[in-house]
């Protein structure tokens, strides 16, 4: 139920995210990762001198997409490094060939990673970090943090840090990321009567709510959600991922008592009216947030949306997302350009000073999709958005270019969301979500039980994870 309901979206919002920043001539040379491959092979048929700290030496560096921020910080790095070489690789495709490509990307990454041949550093974005972590491919960050005296956590959202760990240790650095909540219909709650605590409250308890939302009967707002079951059931599954899923252990939980009562609960949101699968505006639906302007504008956006349609104006509000089982209070987060070291790497030292340095100010500063980890770039861009005092709708958006006006108190909630961020959301759609989709479809259809489908997605993501 993410902002991204099918694998298509999904990749449309991967490509636009970075093709509005790839610069248009760029002078980079597009090196396979078979390139890296041969220069590495053949500096372990002849090791090289021991050479001091000021020796030439080369990182390769993998990404699926070209990236600008990357080429920038390529250049400035070596500007101030003369003997490092970033060794930039990534793949061209077009609309046509993307699918494609990222199959063929993810599977030579695979294969080159497992041959000891793999990239120096890699963005993990569209590739399997649970897999890696579980094969021993990783460079663990956590050690690397603990013994580098000049990295303050304190500088960064640690909150992002800690909830980005994969058995303990924290393999994969996200740059940015997104937080994800709910905007609610606040006027529709208020009145109602209803009442919930959002930052802890569990999924039981919003379905408990949803159904006193409906028992109210608000005739403007009759559903509390709009979604498939089954894209709905994947969100709340992608949500607690590793209540279900142990991607580094390779076990799967889905014929457990929990994801059967979870199949039926979901089911019976539909059977009772509460959540519907038409085209209609609910009371809750999911938020992705980028930014400071884009908290604000996605609470006027709700508030404004139904405009035009009906008499009908409210007051929206940014609720955490129900948890799952197991789940204590905080929120979910997806990272974004999340960077990984190659456990057999020669250079991950420099590798990691590389890491660094992409999270610094100087870095972070440039414009870029999601909040940054970077605590202080955070802070100037609040600054700059109030010095600013406003905030315009994109003139192709819903609204057409509205603009409006913001103060202090208008963000003065979104620190603390940002603090309590501390659930992973999964990045890309993988073959668990697909199966997740696929199979469910058999009992929201009423073909198959509940028992019956979590067999069945046991067996496959089990498979799946074992591969």
């Amino acid at each position: 139920m993410k902002k991204t309901i099918s694998m298509m979206i999904i990749v449309v919002l991967l490509f636009s995210i970075t093709a509005c920043s790839k610069p248009a001539n760029t002078g980079e040379t597009n090196k396979s990762i078979d390139e890296g491959s041969s220069r590495e092979e053949a500096a372990k048929e002849k090791p090289p001198a021991k050479k001091d700290d000021n020796s030439p030496k080369t990182i390769v560096f993998s990404t699926f997409f070209e990236d600008g921020f990357f080429v920038e910080a390529k250049k400035k790095y070596e500007a101030k490094h003369p003997n490092i070489t970033i060794e930039y690789s990534f793949i061209d495709s077009d609309d046509a060939t993307f699918m494609g490509k990222m199959e063929e990307y993810i599977k030579k990454i695979n294969t080159a990673m497992l041959s000891g041949n793999g990239p120096d550093l890699i963005q993990m974005d569209v590739l399997p970090i649970g897999k890696y972590v579980n094969k021993n491919l990783l460079a663990d960050m956590s050690k690397m943090m603990d013994n580098d005296p000049a990295f303050k956590r304190e500088d960064y959202f640690t909150n992002v840090l800690d909830g980005s760990k994969v058995n303990g240790s924290l393999y994969g650095m996200p740059l940015n990321f997104f937080m994800y909540g709910f905007i609610g219909n606040e006027t529709v709650i208020e009145k109602s009567g209803v009442a919930f605590e959002d930052h802890n409250w569990s999924w039981n308890q919003f379905f408990e709510a949803a159904e006193g939302l409906k028992a109210y009967g608000d005739p403007n707002y009759s559903y509390s959600l709009a979604a498939y079951p089954e894209e709905l059931l994947n969100g709340i599954v992608m949500d607690q991922y590793t209540s279900f899923v142990d991607e580094p252990n390779g076990k799967a939980k889905f014929d457990s008592d929990s994801f059967i009562q979870l199949l039926k609960q979901v089911k019976g949101l539909y059977d009772k009216g509460i959540a519907t699968t038409e085209n209609v505006h609910s009371i809750f639906r999911e938020e992705q947030i980028n930014s400071p302007s884009d908290y604000f504008l996605a609470l006027k956006l709700s508030e404004n949306f139904a405009k035009g349609y009906e008499s009908y104006e409210y007051k929206s509000k940014l609720y955490s997302s129900p948890k799952g089982e197991g789940q204590g209070k905080g929120g979910y987060f997806r990272s974004y350009k999340t960077m990984g070291i190659n456990e057999k790497s020669s250079v991950k030292e420099e590798a990691w000073d590389f890491v660094k340095f992409i999270l610094s100010e100087e870095m972070q500063g440039s414009r870029g999709t999601g909040f940054p980890l970077n605590k202080e770039v955070y802070k100037q861009q609040v600054e700059e958005l109030l010095k600013k005092g406003k905030v315009e709708d994109h003139p192709e958006g819903f609204l057409g270019g509205i603009v409006f006006t913001i103060t202090a108190q208008d963000i003065e909630g979104l620190d603390i969301f940002l603090e309590q961020a501390q659930y992973p959301v999964a990045f890309n759609r993988d073959q668990v979500q697909e199966i997740i989709v696929e199979e469910s479809k058999a009992y929201f259809s009423g073909q198959k039980s509940a028992v019956a489908v979590a067999k069945l997605m046991q067996n496959r993501i089990s498979l799946y994870l074992n591969e």
